[in-house]
């Protein structure tokens, strides 16, 4: 969202609610990279650095992090002589150009002062306001009968490496307006899919609907969504909420390495295969799961549905000797589709506390805190660069909770599903349950949990990884 209004403009509202974002919650690592976006847009090369440091002490993995203080580190060299002069003699271009209404012209002068000077967040701004407008623009033109005109628009905003997924692309939609052009909008989404921009696809393909034209799903590659939480960290709610969004058909606890149920299985012949014969290789395991799973492909797109596949991550990570180092269900689908994933996270200790109450915390070996803070580390490394998405943020404020998930995942929002959640019946249901989303008190200590927390050992790695995930040890709520 700061980007966005940047983008437009807007940079009063974007430090705003950057610093906002902050004061909220201080050790919040995206707040922190918002307000540091709009230190680095209005030219606060120091302060940008050093909230850009902040964030790194908070999560030293983070790739864009690492980038942005990279990239800040090389601006000396980058604006010195010969290359700073130029660029602004292409920015004065540019500018003359949006004075004329050529669009075109404008975001190509943008692009090549880009090309001096990379990575700089003034041009990336100026290139996303380009390229909005210009989409924009096209989309006028197109309504006033400019054919030409448009395509011309199109064509140069198409011909960017930047990525439209991110942008406000409802006025080129023609979001407000009486009737939203279908044939135009058929134009834009093709175009997408053939320049291999399956996520500004999908994401013009949902705001279209919004509008009233409806656009099919793409027969080869669609998007999918996956969600990734481990047991007992509040992800069943989530995944209620996200089930009962219209058009969205979630699948609940997929894993193909899953194992769990092994009597009854008269629909499963592989597996009733393994029983009889042996166990099947993962390779034959990856061919069963995906040719099935073309299938469900089939059924969802020509029932015109949002698929949303809810990871069993908790098969990959918390069961057996060793978590895996290759999560099977994102390796299946990540060469053969365009995904759009969360991580949703909860307090580790209520997490743990919830698996013992189920019974389950023997499923790994040892069963002690200590190793499932270990393996909860390796879930997070599994995922670089995945969106975070806290259970305790949501329960406080479900409304905007879901509004960021549907964002993430572009999803039609619909508040209605908090209302309707409660009448979601999906696999997984180990917490307290309830039809309220509201923060709950921790469960109470067992005693053998209160002497664990007294180990040194123990009391360090929940410590590191509360700092990774951004709360504190006590925190009281669960």
């Amino acid at each position: 969202m700061v980007q966005l209004l940047l983008a437009r403009g807007d940079e009063q509202e974007a430090f705003g609610l950057a610093e906002a974002l902050v004061a909220a919650d201080p050790a919040s690592v995206p707040g922190l990279i918002a307000l540091a976006t709009c230190q680095r847009h209005c030219r606060q090369w120091a302060q940008a650095i050093a909230t850009y440091r902040r964030a790194a002490a908070l999560d030293p993995h983070h790739p864009g992090v690492q980038a942005a203080l990279a990239t800040l580190s090389q601006r000396p060299v980058a604006e010195s002589g010969h290359s700073k002069a130029a660029v602004a003699a292409l920015i004065a271009k540019a500018e003359e150009a949006y004075a004329e209404h050529d669009l075109a012209k404008a975001l190509a002068h943008v692009q090549q002062a880009l090309a001096l000077q990379p990575g700089d967040s003034d041009l990336l701004a100026a290139s996303a306001r380009s390229s909005w407008q210009q989409l924009a623009w096209a989309s006028r033109r197109w309504r006033q009968g400019d054919t030409e005109g448009a395509m011309k628009e199109l064509d140069s905003v198409l011909d960017s490496d930047l990525d439209l997924s991110e942008l406000d692309l409802r006025p080129a939609v023609g979001a407000g307006a009486d009737q939203p052009d279908g044939e135009w909008c058929r134009i834009v989404w093709h175009r997408l899919q053939t320049c291999n921009r399956p996520l500004e696809a999908e994401r013009w393909r949902r705001l279209a609907r919004e509008s009233g034209c409806t656009l099919p799903a793409p027969a080869q590659r669609p998007v999918l969504r996956l969600v990734h939480h481990l047991a007992c960290s509040g992800g069943t709610l989530i995944s209620k909420c996200l089930a009962a969004l219209p058009r969205v058909a979630l699948l609940s606890e997929l894993n193909p390495r899953s194992r769990y149920v092994t009597e009854f299985l008269p629909a499963a012949p592989l597996r009733l295969l393994e029983k009889a014969h042996r166990s099947l290789t993962p390779e034959e395991i990856a061919a069963a799961f995906l040719a099935e799973f073309a299938q469900v492909l089939e059924i969802a797109r020509a029932d015109d549905l949002d698929l949303v596949l809810r990871d069993h991550s908790h098969s990959d990570f918390c069961v057996a000797t060793e978590p895996s180092n290759a999560p099977m269900l994102r390796g299946l689908l990540e060469d053969q589709h365009p995904l759009l994933s969360v991580l949703t996270l909860r307090h580790p200790l209520d997490c743990w506390l919830g698996l013992m109450h189920a019974g389950w915390q023997g499923q790994m070996q040892p069963a002690s805190l200590l190793e499932y803070c270990r393996r909860h580390q390796a879930f997070l490394d599994a995922y670089p660069g995945v969106p975070w998405f806290h259970y305790e943020d949501f329960v406080l404020k479900p409304q905007a909770g879901l509004e960021e998930l549907c964002d993430r995942l572009c999803l039609d929002c619909d508040h209605g599903a908090l209302e309707r959640f409660a009448g979601i019946s999906i696999s997984g249901a180990s917490g307290r349950g309830g039809d309220r989303i509201e923060p709950r008190l921790r469960r109470p200590l067992p005693e053998p949990v209160q002497l664990e927390l007294e180990d040194p050992a123990t009391a360090q790695g929940l410590a590191e990884l509360c700092e990774r995930l951004h709360y504190q040890p006590g925190d009281p709520f669960a």
